[in-house]
């Protein structure tokens, strides 16, 4: 099942838990746009409130040094007074005062004008601002914020320009941004792996109970079928001796093959209902391929060519079941392989396990194999396709599997079992 399909699947085991926790996901991600939003506008207003009162604290320290300079001096304000020794003290207690360590705003350049000459400048460095006008204006560019606003005091009109270092704030909305990202993955995460931890859990129910009703009905399927092939085949047994009886010719005529036939399949039904019980043995490997070759031999018609091979001398398992297997699966291969084509059957061991493999070199099988092990499914024009199915059952009862090896002349069917025969 591909991914697309499975989690097709999940979602539609439980509908109502899937809206819900895609109704938790929407939440989680609108919370977290919602909170870093709010966040990022609590923060920029804290910012604008502490670079205001800085501005106004910077305008009040100004206007004040500006009246103390006319009372000393006794003359209007001149931009000349920027380049007294008492002008250079205020620019550094200014600069000082600005960016004293508690504050989370610095001041990179600093800079008051007066009729758009310069009376106070500190690492000024503006060449796009027109302090001649003065307009109150804000410029952002990147963690850089400028600021220029009028200031004024009783008699002049001056400008006064501050730009201020806003790193920190940017760093402290980006760790907020990160942490509730983090959150809200880690929440995001449990929901995702809850549902599907429940989705998955009602897969298996639901896919159990289907697999329950499903033995309940082959049961009751196989119940019927066998009562059924039960009577046919005891039927066609006495049309069979009463045919004989009459002198009716019993080789090669098509009456009789097409009566065998019957009888194949009435017998795999009654297999199919049998329940296969495991009373493990060893045995000679040599006799029980002879008895497959024998088999083979009278299922022979189209000349295919069988070789047979054995690495072990005894096989571990229940002897009348491997053999209904093999045969099932030498009729397989023969109904594959092409005329005068080639079977190989081999038997061998690695480690603890058994194998047995049958090779024939027919038609590759479709992508997916799963379905030819399942009942009554068939791709050939005859027969019921309880013959792999039978096989799985015996590989399942020796508690091993059977698998299906693709190669570019062919394909192997491959039965491997564990066998520790009950003392």
């Amino acid at each position: 099942m591909g991914g697309k399909e499975r989690i097709k699947e999940l979602f539609q085991a439980n509908p109502n838990l899937s809206f819900i926790a895609a109704l938790f996901t929407i939440i989680i991600f609108v919370s977290f746009f919602l909170q870093a939003a709010y966040f990022n506008h609590f923060i920029h207003q804290r910012l604008e409130e502490s670079v205001e009162s800085t501005f106004k604290f910077f305008q009040g320290k100004v206007s004040d040094y500006i009246d103390l300079l006319e009372t000393i001096y006794q003359i209007e304000f001149i931009p000349e007074f920027g380049e007294l020794a008492e002008s250079k003290g205020l620019l550094a207690e200014l600069v000082d005062l600005l960016n004293e360590p508690s504050k989370r705003v610095k001041v990179t350049e600093l800079g008051v004008f007066y009729q758009g000459k310069p009376f106070l400048t500190w690492h000024y460095r503006q060449t796009n601002i027109d302090v001649e006008t003065c307009q109150n204006t804000k410029i952002n560019k990147g963690t850089l914020l400028t600021l220029m606003r009028p200031i004024k005091t009783d008699k002049y009109n001056l400008c006064g320009v501050l730009s201020f270092d806003i790193s920190y704030h940017r760093e402290v909305i980006l760790t907020h941004a990160l942490f509730a990202g983090v959150i809200s993955l880690l929440n995001l995460f449990v929901v995702v792996y809850l549902t599907l931890r429940t989705l998955k859990s009602e897969v298996s129910r639901i896919n159990a109970q289907k697999k329950l009703q499903a033995e309940r009905d082959l049961a009751l399927l196989g119940k019927m079928a066998s009562s059924f092939a039960h009577e046919l085949r005891n039927s066609l047994n006495r049309v069979f001796l009463e045919l004989q009886s009459l002198g009716v010719p019993t080789t090669n005529t098509y009456l009789f093959e097409e009566i065998r036939k019957m009888l194949q399949w009435l017998e795999d039904i009654l297999l199919f209902q049998k329940e296969i019980k495991i009373k493990a043995t060893f045995f000679k490997a040599e006799d029980f391929l002879l008895e497959a070759k024998l088999f083979f031999a009278g299922l022979n018609k189209k000349g295919v060519n069988l070789y047979v091979d054995s690495k072990v001398e005894e096989v571990c398992g229940d002897r009348f079941w491997l053999k209904k297997a093999l045969e099932n699966l030498l009729k397989n291969a023969y109904e594959a392989a092409k005329d005068g084509g080639t079977i190989r059957v081999s038997l061998h061991k690695e480690g603890r396990k058994f194998m047995l493999e049958v090779f024939d070199d027919g038609e590759p099988l479709p992508s997916s194999t799963d379905k030819l092990f399942e009942p009554f499914f068939t791709t050939k024009r005859e027969g019921f396709g309880l013959g792999l199915y039978l096989v799985k059952k015996v590989a399942e009862a020796h508690e091993g599997i059977v698998k299906i090896i693709p190669h570019d002349g062919g394909k192997t069917f491959q039965l491997s079992w564990s066998c520790q025969p009950k003392v």
